[in-house]
């Protein structure tokens, strides 16, 4: 390793900072993701397991009709109240 690597306490310094990463960025991002973990952690039982099949299981509302014997429509109307509680939820933050 060169001593280039090093500041003059032998610390590596272009280890240290990555200058290409935006670090607002990433903690509003962070944020945002704590903000939503709170939010959905207020979500009854039934809406969260919704959520996490369309939105972490990547399930089709089709599918989600099938399993649970409901209308497509009917999942489609769940889901995008569900999103409005979320909606409001994050916007008392």
């Amino acid at each position: 390793m060169p001593f280039s690597c090093l500041d003059y306490d032998g610390h590596f310094i272009d280890n240290i900072v990555d200058e290409s990463i935006d670090i607002e960025k990433v903690v509003e991002f962070s944020v945002q993701v704590e903000e939503l973990k709170k939010a959905l952690n207020r979500l009854t039982k039934e809406e969260k397991n919704l959520i996490i099949s369309i939105f972490y299981r990547e399930e089709s509302l089709k599918i989600i009709s099938e399993r649970e014997h409901i209308s497509y429509q009917a999942v489609g109307k769940k889901r995008d109240k569900i999103l409005k509680k979320l909606r409001q939820l994050l916007s008392e933050r």
